[in-house]
């Protein structure tokens, strides 16, 4: 079979340079003279562009350039999550999250100025915090109210040390080759965008389709595994440029694993480029 025009220069019967994390590539699916991209869309889906079979290079190259970076940790954060889907920190009003606080900042009165701001209070301090001397079903309320803008403070803290923590050890990480086995993930280069899947709830729901969604929200559900797509190598082998490789969702959902695929369903036409949507599937692969 005839080498696609996109892989001018690539060699497979020759020694090629390894990937290293926080390398810039771009997605070529197999057989197919097009590239994954990215540009934004409505839908925050990224696709396949397909070129004519006599052009190697897309005129939108930029749109179709990835960076792989190292898995990061999401646990503070999807923590912080959970308290601003159940609402009650903030009575259900949907606040913006405080400042983050200090090392040394006193969380319980931040907390208690916080709900000064907002009017979180069951009762009606009248310029002080202090507790009166007569306890009342009042009183416990706010208590138990400053308690949880207090664990949310406390919170915030953790997500900014977890994402200093993701930063060194991308830093430390970087130029580290990458090998069969290892996670990533694929960061969009002009958005600043991750690839991603649909949430759990979604493909129960019978939707698999892969998404693009911020730099700052990112989730297990953009972390993916590297495996070969032939069993010519093995985990821990080095991954070079040009292998053919398959991306695994590292989470199972659902006890089911996941990978990222075309779709035959959704596609554009574009005139001279035609393009198709990209999907999250357990029966195929990219």
């Amino acid at each position: 079979m005839a080498q696609q025009p996109v892989l001018s220069g690539y060699e497979p019967d020759s020694v090629n340079p390894p990937l290293r994390f926080c390398d810039v590539v771009t997605l070529i699916p197999n057989t197919a003279n097009g590239l994954v991209a990215y540009a934004g869309s409505p839908d925050a889906r990224a696709w396949v562009e397909f070129l004519r079979q006599d052009v190697a290079t897309p005129p939108n190259l930029r749109d179709c350039q990835w960076q792989l970076v190292p898995r990061r940790q999401y646990t503070e954060s999807r923590a912080l999550k959970k308290r601003a889907r159940e609402g009650k920190w903030d009575q259900g009003r949907c606040l913006p999250w405080p400042d983050i606080p200090e090392d040394g900042d006193d969380l319980e009165e931040l907390a208690w100025k916080f709900m000064r701001e907002h009017g979180l209070f069951a009762s009606r301090p009248k310029g002080t915090d202090k507790k009166r001397k007569k306890a009342t079903v009042e009183d416990a309320k706010d208590e138990k109210q400053m308690l949880m803008v207090r664990d949310v403070l406390s919170q915030l803290m953790a997500m900014k040390e977890e994402a200093d923590g993701n930063a060194a050890e991308e830093e430390r990480q970087h130029g580290t080759t990458i090998r069969y086995g290892d996670s990533v993930q694929l960061l969009h280069v002009s958005t600043q965008t991750f690839l991603s899947v649909a949430k759990q709830q979604a493909i129960e729901k019978g939707s698999k389709k892969a998404e693009m969604v911020a730099k700052d929200e990112g989730s297990e559900l953009c972390v993916f595994n590297v495996r070969p797509a032939f069993k010519t190598y093995m985990s821990g082998d080095i991954v070079s440029s040009g292998d053919l490789v398959v991306l695994e969702l590292r989470k199972p959902i659902g006890g089911m694993h996941y990978y990222i695929r075309m779709s035959q369903l959704a596609s554009l036409d574009t005139g001279d480029r035609k393009s198709t949507r990209l999907n999250s599937s357990h029966l195929c692969n990219l």
